[in-house]
């Protein structure tokens, strides 16, 4: 949509009173790929504060972004970034395109919600479950990130930090600080020097300071005495008035209790003089600063789980290059193929290596270039081509054209992005087959669905209610989780389920090659439910269909009033 239409909208956008249109260098953050934005009044129990709704190009397929044009207006409250966005809804929200303006007034609502809840104090908790988001998001500049593998206890004592690798490590002792280093990748001759730092468990949570307003150092210490127990307490004065050869600089490593498990975050303190600790010392004027904890605990990532030479010519698109597609890669190459652009803009992260094939090797690098470099160091004679971007950038900007490719793969298991390629491939006449392919949570099953014709489509699979008719959940819930906050939500399950679904989805990219294929089938694995019921979920009816009874009826989700397959 174009900024005309948008503004249309937005203008009669109920609780929202339109004051203008903004420029693209006006908007709070960079980090959206916003291209149009509109700002207005709203109230919010009773107090009026500036809004900026805004969209890229691609509204309504990706979701519109919210910010508090003053940051600040309505307090420190949960869900709102330093730069004024508003965290309302999952990233993963299914979107219908063809109702841009209930979109708009449907977050709009969410919004202005989020902000109520917040203002009153309705969600504060939200502030201890994702604590670590927020304090990693602090404006005050972070000391070096310290990388952590060692598993929270409940009692206060030294343990060990080095510098190793660029890198602060810390664990409970000299070895185990080697041990996890060398196992992390990040062991560097020479030997490092050791020194001690305090861990603290706090008993009750702390709310996280505001963005702009960290704690002084007598704040600090009044917040770890006011929330350890008893026990804990004489440990800590037990241990301070033995620590002697105070350095410039000295660590504090703090956990605390929350509904999901445990916060891990640091404080240093920066240019001491005296030769006592500074908890000992009531001064306000210590230099202190918040310190981001990476945890490498087993408990924190690991959650997160023949060549056809007659396919040598053929080219495949593969959209998405996660848990599914990192496995999809190398197998495609194994088949024969040799030529394999691959579309992804994320970046692997600590959170999720259980579920993708490539490792710490690859942290923080983008997911296309790392598979690409990968695939071409361990299986010569292939072209990678690793494009670092959205597909809807890459299709709208013509750097790729979707009829260039033998098959399309949509690995993302985003709704949204299957709903765009979907209707671009048929509102523009491109014949180039595509295979939509993703993962049901808690391991019940996976899905995949090869569109070679016009006889059905993508959009075959939702009703009038945008819920999933091929689903093996019933409509109307949520299975997102978060590690730390809204940047780290998930949908959880295992790379075996991933496995699943490749090897689904593999099996079919076989037989279409081969020509066994004639039509449009929506094909399904199911597994077990226990732990999706345990989890307090339920089955749809689909799920209590036998496997046989699931094949026989793959192509009956065909939809004759299907708007998307009317169009010629």
């Amino acid at each position: 949509m174009d900024s005309n239409e948008l503004l249309d909208i937005v203008k009669d956008l109920k609780g929202f009173s339109y004051k203008g249109e903004l420029k693209k260098n006006e908007f709070p953050s960079k980090k959206w790929n916003l291209d149009y934005g509109f700002s207005g009044n709203v109230e919010i129990n009773g107090t009026i504060t500036s809004l900026i709704v805004a969209f890229n190009k691609h509204y309504p397929y990706n979701k519109p972004i919210y910010f508090l044009q003053e940051y600040g207006t309505l307090g420190f409250i949960p869900h709102v970034e330093s730069d004024g966005y508003i965290c309302y809804t999952e990233d993963n929200i299914v979107l219908n395109p063809k109702l841009p303006k209930e979109i708009l007034e449907d977050t709009m609502l969410q919004v202005l919600e989020t902000l109520k809840k917040g203002q009153n104090k309705i969600n504060d908790k939200d502030f201890v479950e994702e604590f670590e988001d927020y304090w990693f998001r602090n404006q005050l500049k972070h000391d070096t990130n310290i990388i952590s593998s060692f598993k929270p206890t409940d009692e206060v004592q030294l343990i060990r930090k080095a510098k190793i690798g660029g890198k602060i490590v810390i664990n409970f002792d000299d070895n185990s600080i080697i041990e996890s280093a060398t196992r992390f990748h990040i062991y560097r001759r020479p030997k490092p020097l050791f020194r001690n730092c305090i861990y603290i468990p706090l008993e009750k949570p702390l709310l996280p300071p505001n963005y702009f307003e960290f704690w002084s150092s007598s704040q600090f210490k009044s917040k770890i005495y006011d929330n350890i127990s008893t026990e804990n307490k004489e440990k800590l004065n037990k241990i301070l008035d033995k620590y002697h050869n105070i350095k410039k600089e000295e660590l504090i490593i703090i956990s605390q209790p929350k509904s999901s498990g445990i916060s891990l975050y640091g404080v240093i303190y920066k240019n001491l003089k005296e030769d006592t600790h500074p908890l000992l010392i009531d001064d306000s004027s210590y230099n202190i600063k918040p310190v981001d904890i990476v945890r490498l605990e087993k408990e924190i990532i690991k959650p997160r789980g023949g060549g056809e030479l007659t396919l040598n010519n053929k080219k495949i698109l593969l959209v998405g290059c996660g848990s599914v597609g990192s496995i999809l890669a190398p197998e495609l190459i194994k088949f024969g193929i040799d030529n394999i652009t691959i579309v992804d803009n994320d970046f692997i992260s600590k959170d999720n290596i259980y579920r993708h094939q490539l490792g710490l090797n690859f942290l923080s690098i983008n997911k296309a270039n790392a598979m690409s470099k990968f695939l071409e160091e361990n299986y010569p004679f292939t072209t990678i081509i690793p494009l670092n971007n959205f597909i809807e950038n890459l299709v709208s900007n013509s750097i790729i054209d979707l009829q260039d490719y033998d098959l399309i793969i949509s690995a993302t298991g985003s709704p949204n992005t299957n709903f765009y390629l979907n209707d671009f491939l048929r509102g523009n006449n491109i014949k180039t087959p595509i295979i939509y392919c993703w993962n049901e949570p808690y391991g019940i099953g996976g899905h995949c669905l090869l569109v070679q014709n016009k006889i059905s489509c993508y959009n075959c699979l939702y009703d009038e209610n945008l819920a999933n008719k091929g689903s093996f959940c019933l409509p109307g819930q949520h299975f997102s989780k978060k590690i730390a906050g809204c940047s780290s939500s998930f949908v959880p399950f295992s790379s075996l389920d991933s496995h699943k679904t490749a090897v689904l989805t593999l099996g079919i990219i076989k037989n279409f090659f081969k020509g066994d294929i004639t039509n449009n089938p929506y094909l399904s694995w199911k597994g077990d439910n226990q732990d999706f019921v345990n989890a307090g979920f339920k089955t749809s009816n689909r799920f209590e269909l036998s496997e046989n009874k699931l094949f026989d009826t793959r192509y009956e989700y065909n939809d004759n009033k299907c708007s998307t397959c009317k169009i010629k």
